[in-house]
């Protein structure tokens, strides 16, 4: 293998398949990775493509795009109604995350309700039924427990 001068960066989206095609930005050489007969436990990887670009890679297991953002908004403890303020980093049509302005106390399992407005031309109001699912200091990420069709305009704002 050729030691690289240039690096790039890309994201490969895993199928229902469990294939996900890596593209070298540089050259457009592409090879199918099949997820289900390898170890990707890190989800991230080093390529070296034959053009001699080094790809530095992730593996996204999501199965819906997450667009990244930036929006206001609070969460709400189901249990012990709690609130606190909120910045959404990211959303899709089954989940989120976002980073708590502020201490918080949530746990992994916690149900909230986070209500957020979208920088659409509407400034739609959305409210989603969620569940904590991983807390990394004051970024959570969070499952929608509500379901999809109950949020037409964040459907829409996500096509």
């Amino acid at each position: 293998m050729q030691n690289s001068t240039k690096e790039c960066k890309v994201v490969c989206y895993v199928g229902n398949d469990g294939l996900t095609v890596l593209r070298c930005p540089k050259c457009d050489t592409t090879k199918t990775i099949d997820t289900n007969s390898q170890n990707f436990a890190f989800k991230t990887f080093k390529a070296n493509c034959k053009c001699g670009v080094l790809i530095k890679g992730q593996i996204e297991f999501r199965r819906y795009y997450r667009k990244t953002v930036r929006l206001s908004g609070f969460y709400l403890h189901r249990e012990t109604g709690i609130r606190g303020d909120i910045i959404v980093a990211n959303i899709s049509l089954m989940g989120a995350g976002f980073s708590c302005l502020g201490k918080h106390n949530l746990q992994k399992g916690d149900q909230l309700d986070i209500t957020f407005t979208l920088d659409n031309p509407k400034r739609s109001t959305v409210t989603l039924w969620v569940e904590v699912q991983s807390i990394n200091e004051k970024l959570v990420g969070v499952k929608r427990r509500d379901s999809e069709i109950q949020q037409p305009d964040l459907g829409f704002y996500l096509r």
